[in-house]
């Protein structure tokens, strides 16, 4: 059967999703929805809340630059009643300050570790979460419409789905629910000629991120449209490209997605964006 979770948006106006989560029973706490992070987060605080034990450091890299974390093991994360076993943590203390900058506390990031065992279905006009099992039928669902995505990587498994920019492409982008708005490179920014000269200041993973306004005349991903969707020109596309080892030309963020009733079904790779 199908879990049903309420989210709210926090830090408008470019929000991220917000649900209620669980950590070894504890909660529930609130974290953001992230189809762009490989690993699930937990803030320090929680982690021991939830005697979540350290077993390892390493150094992550985000959108704003290099981070170091702290590992270890969740016996459960759940989100309503799915739950999974065993998952891999890294927690940092990054998120306050994310926390911080949107104006709510953020106790977690569910990321790919949790996300790969379902098919979940981000209705934002309804501001809900629905999550089904990998191989449950969903009812209702316009399935043929739906278009394949890869994975960019086992390390950094990013959603990557070709998109058409304008008469241009196919180009490769992320579809990132933790990302407050739609990214592109530098490189296509100067080809599509869209940087006006304003400048964005976007909150990334490692700290803060500078680039440039634009708009992108048209964006399809399989047989859907949008026109004029806002964009910043950002200048660690490339960086990040390196890190997950593929070419990025860009990120579809929530002022794309929330056009749409967005599912995202990781057993099958499968991408659907349905009318709101």
């Amino acid at each position: 059967m199908p879990v049903e979770v309420g989210f709210r948006l926090a830090g408008s106006p470019q929000p991220l999703i917000l649900v209620p989560a669980r950590v070894n029973g504890v909660g529930p706490v609130p974290f953001i929805l992230d189809t762009g992070a490989g690993s699930c987060l937990l803030s320090p605080a929680l982690a021991s809340r939830a005697s979540v034990s350290v077993t390892s450091r390493e150094t992550a890299t985000g959108a704003g630059g290099r981070l170091d974390v702290d590992l270890g093991t969740a016996e459960t994360l759940a989100l309503g009643g799915a739950e999974v076993r065993d998952v891999p943590v890294a927690i940092t203390d990054e998120l306050s300050r994310i926390g911080q900058v949107v104006g709510a506390a953020i106790e977690g990031d569910v990321g790919y570790g949790f996300l790969r065992h379902f098919r979940l279905t981000i209705d934002y006009v309804r501001s809900r979460l629905t999550i089904f099992r990998g191989g449950e039928a969903p009812a209702g669902e316009a399935a043929p419409e739906e278009v394949p995505f890869r994975l960019a990587g086992e390390k950094e498994p990013l959603v990557l789905v070709s998109a058409r920019i304008g008469s241009g492409g196919p180009f490769t982008f992320a579809v990132d629910t933790g990302a407050s708005t739609t990214v592109v490179s530098r490189e296509l920014g100067r080809d599509l000629g869209i940087a006006n000269g304003r400048t964005a200041r976007m909150l990334g993973g490692g700290g803060h991120v500078a680039g440039l306004w634009g708009a992108l005349p048209t964006v399809e991903v399989g047989p859907t449209r949008s026109h004029n969707l806002g964009a910043v020109v950002g200048p660690f596309l490339g960086p990040l490209s390196e890190v997950v080892g593929t070419r990025l030309d860009g990120i579809l963020g929530y002022n794309f997605l929330r056009q749409f009733r967005v599912t995202f079904d990781y057993p099958a790779e499968r991408l659907g964006l349905f009318p709101a």
